[in-house]
């Protein structure tokens, strides 16, 4: 892989020091209103020194933890991701940008069922802002995979992955009678 996210909410410093040693692991912060801290995600306007990329939903801060080299903390929108994830798990499998699961019996994929759902999406308005707001909340404790699901998605967005429509092949006009064998009558 090129690059690795690595929640860094548990043991941040054991996190920073592999990443320190690794250049493909990139510790994260998740900000959304399930978060412990219900810290909401503010997206950079611009990069600075500090800021170093600015992706969609997420963006890599410089950080100088100790005496680490470097080590950069991708902070993320955990409510953007959530969302982002759940559209793909909830459209037709063949649909263009569908998340599928492996072909299996359905109690096989009962605990990833559990954890995907260990939360629900809920809109709000919020009186500050004047707008509509969607957010995360969370239902049941374990929600460690739909948190790495998500940590995927946003991860092959920073590699550049993207859901593009399937480029089908155009069909060939159909050839009028006189151009059936080179323009030559046989």
């Amino acid at each position: 892989p090129y690059s690795v996210w690595c929640d860094s909410g548990y043991q941040t410093d054991s996190v920073y020091q592999v990443a320190s040693e690794h250049d493909i692991l990139w510790p994260t912060k998740g900000f959304g209103s399930a978060q412990d801290a219900g810290l909401r995600y503010t997206q950079p306007k611009k990069k600075t020194v500090q800021t170093r990329v600015i992706g969609e939903g997420w963006h890599i801060n410089k950080l100088q933890p100790g005496n680490l080299r470097r080590v950069d903390l991708v902070h993320v929108s955990a409510d953007h991701w959530k969302s982002w994830l759940h559209e793909r798990l909830s459209i037709s499998k063949t649909a263009d940008g569908a998340i599928t699961l492996f072909d299996a019996a359905p109690t096989e994929h009962l605990d990833i069922a559990k954890h995907l759902t260990s939360e629900k999406q809920v809109t709000e308005y919020d009186k500050a802002r004047n707008r509509v707001i969607t957010l995360w909340q969370r239902i049941h404790r374990n929600n460690h995979w739909l948190d790495a699901a998500y940590l995927a998605c946003a991860a092959a967005s920073q590699q550049g992955v993207r859901v593009a429509p399937e480029q089908r092949p155009e069909e060939p006009e159909p050839l009028r009678m006189d151009e059936w064998f080179g323009g030559k009558r046989r």
